[in-house]
């Protein structure tokens, strides 16, 4: 059991050596993230909560990215649905071993809504990456989602050519 565990941190630790590149300075990202919420509470309507949250960004030092977010949220309750929108910057910054923090701000609802989170990316090749997302959402209260989604890492070059 010893030697799998070993030979499963090895295999983590050379998966993320390789992915390091992807976070480097001048490089883009662009993707984004989907989230589901179904609740259903004793004697209240059935509440189904869509979320989709596209994003690019641009990395200013290596392992730090800027960009913006524009989230878009439909719920439904019973016959009646909302639509709710979120648009502002975002920072994130990825540590060696491919996890990582960002933080949020900017208008929804009518008010100003501040986030923060923390997620994994798990690179599928050079240049995509699935990155499940735990976040945390302030403003008029609080809130907390699990997302996750793709992005792309592309390099400014690469990008103009294809």
């Amino acid at each position: 059991m010893k030697k799998f565990i070993l030979l499963l941190s090895f295999c983590f630790l050379l998966v993320g050596l390789d992915a390091q590149a992807q976070f480097e300075k001048g490089r883009f990202m662009m993707g984004g993230t989907a989230s589901l919420d179904i609740d259903k509470e004793k004697d209240a309507d059935l509440r189904v909560n869509l979320g989709l949250q596209p994003r690019v960004g641009y990395f200013i030092a290596d392992r730090l990215a800027v960009g913006a977010e524009f989230d878009f949220y439909l719920t439904t309750v019973g016959e009646g649905s909302q639509v709710d929108l979120f648009i502002g910057p975002f920072g994130r910054y990825y540590h060696k071993s491919n996890f990582f923090g960002e933080v949020k701000a900017g208008i929804a609802d009518g008010g100003f809504k501040f986030g923060f989170g923390a997620g994994y990316a798990l690179m599928i090749n050079d240049f995509i990456a699935f990155e499940p997302i735990a976040n945390f959402r302030l403003g008029d209260g609080f809130g907390m989602n699990i997302q996750a989604g793709f992005q792309l890492y592309l390099d400014k070059l690469k990008f103009w050519e294809k």
